[in-house]
């Protein structure tokens, strides 16, 4: 009986012990908020591996009431187009930075041609929140 309890004992402190080592090793911290941003971008681009970028600014909105940070990500990424053409637009990133480090992008705005979101509501975003 005193065996079993003993063997019991040791399998549960190893498997507490691969537990907290398991939690400890695997723990990665979230990328950057921008370079984040980024990727959320290249996410809705049909050639992904060309995106370059340029004028990106991060700009903080407020803090929440649960002492997070609401903000934004503007730039300029440039989109390759099937037919070999080329240009930088515009695009936002809502974010939020939670007080522990997190971090949540929303889904990008793109200043495109094809009309996803009306381009009057994306300038007025941009004025407010980009132009800081």
């Amino acid at each position: 009986m005193k065996n079993k309890v003993f063997l019991f004992l040791i399998v549960g402190l190893v498997a507490g012990t691969s537990f907290i080592g398991g939690v400890a090793t695997n723990y990665t911290p979230d990328l950057d908020i921008v370079k984040k941003s980024q990727k959320a971008v290249e996410d809705f681009l049909a050639f992904p591996k060309t995106a370059e970028y340029k004028n990106v600014k991060y700009h903080e909105v407020r803090e929440t009431l649960d002492h997070g940070m609401l903000g934004y990500v503007c730039g300029d990424v440039l989109i390759f187009t099937s037919q070999n053409n080329y240009s930088y637009k515009r695009f936002i990133v809502k974010t939020y930075l939670h007080s522990d480090g997190r971090n949540v992008v929303s889904i990008p705005l793109i200043d495109r041609d094809d009309k996803e979101f009306p381009n009057d509501d994306f300038n007025i975003i941009w004025k407010k929140y980009c132009k800081l």
